[in-house]
């Protein structure tokens, strides 16, 4: 940080790359400035989040860990948007596993004053509560519930205590928040970082983005800002641990960042020039992959994946913070453009630097 603003820096391996991606004249040029201007915005969005939660301290490295697992036990008897109280459908219908306490869409009964909930852990111990809705979280048990497989049903009674049916019954696996307990380390990280590493690059499916191309044979390509975001970051990180690599690791990831561009939203289109969420490939024999149903549908979240990878390309070394070179892209169309950007990232309204 240098006056408060951040300052960024350009790895080697990612010089090269963005050398390599800026230094064709083509089509793709306008494209990439247009797209990337989003990207980073998104990216640099996220990152202020980020910051903001180790800013409040709950999550700082300051913290002990032994109180990270108090407030992390703390935090899973809390249940995930009560649904029912708004109207919205229940979002937990076909959820198998749970960290914090859940509550499920189990019926009224005709009659019945309070319902008794039954909830039988993986050590076979059963845990009893009554609550006036059959909508209630499993929070006065849920501390007691040990990780594995577990059932919940609950009974309506009546007045006098009588039950008049089963209201709901529902299995699933009951997951551990944090809880501070880790497994001795079994090698260096940097060896073990090396080894991932090594692995993604040497894959065939890695291997085969070398033609600019995708293996039409490996069925994770169906998610392209998913899987080429994390094969840049990985391979320009692997880079910079392994010199050996570095020529071929620059080379996949180039594939990598040409391939998301190649193939991001048309021209004209809504969201164009976003990278895709779905794309789906056809085999030699004519085949359709995974994810048909899905193509046209752009998650928001994955562009900003795609900006976290590549959102450095667009920082020039020494400049103050992103939205100086995000005002910079555009003004590259025309330089009036710097002014109008300016405007919209900082907040242009009433009250701002460029209110009058």
């Amino acid at each position: 940080m240098a006056n408060g603003k951040t300052q960024f820096a350009m790895k080697k391996p990612q010089k090269r790359l963005y050398y390599l991606l800026h230094k064709k004249n083509n089509k793709a040029v306008h494209m990439r400035k247009t797209v990337f201007v989003l990207l980073v915005i998104m990216a640099s969005i996220a990152e202020a989040v980020q910051m903001e939660i180790v800013k409040t301290g709950r999550f700082s490295p300051e913290n002990a860990s032994d109180k990270l697992a108090a407030q992390s036990f703390a935090d899973a008897l809390l249940p995930v948007r009560r649904t029912f109280e708004d109207g919205q459908v229940f979002w937990n219908g076909f959820a198998r596993q749970f960290i914090y306490a859940p509550y499920f869409e189990f019926k009224k009964l005709e009659g019945a004053v309070k319902y008794r909930f039954t909830v039988i852990g993986s050590d076979k111990a059963e845990l009893v509560f009554d609550a006036d809705s059959p909508y209630a979280a499993l929070t006065p048990v849920w501390g007691a519930v040990p990780e594995g497989d577990t059932t919940v049903k609950a009974v309506g009674l009546d007045a006098d205590g009588k039950e008049l049916g089963v209201s709901g019954e529902r299995k699933f696996y009951r997951m551990q928040p944090f809880d501070n307990a880790y497994a001795p380390k079994a090698k260096p990280y940097l060896e073990v970082a090396k080894g991932v590493y090594h692995y993604l690059l040497t894959m065939n499916a890695i291997q085969y983005l070398k033609s600019g191309r995708t293996d039409p044979d490996y069925t994770h390509y169906c998610y392209p800002s998913k899987m080429h975001a994390s094969i840049i970051e990985g391979l320009l990180e692997y880079a910079e641990l392994e010199p050996s690599v570095k020529a071929e690791a620059i080379e996949i990831a180039t594939q990598c960042a040409d391939y998301l561009m190649r193939t991001a939203v048309a021209a004209g289109e809504p969201l164009e020039y976003l990278p895709l969420t779905y794309l789906v490939p056809t085999t030699e024999d004519g085949k359709r992959l995974v994810a048909a149903s899905k193509v046209g549908t752009i998650m928001m979240i994955y562009p900003a994946v795609v900006g976290n990878a590549i959102a450095w390309i667009f920082a020039p070394l020494g400049w103050g913070n992103w939205q100086a070179t995000v005002a910079s892209i555009t003004g590259l169309v025309a330089k009036e453009n710097i002014v109008g950007t300016m405007g919209i990232l900082y907040g242009g309204g009433e009250g701002s630097v460029y209110a009058e």
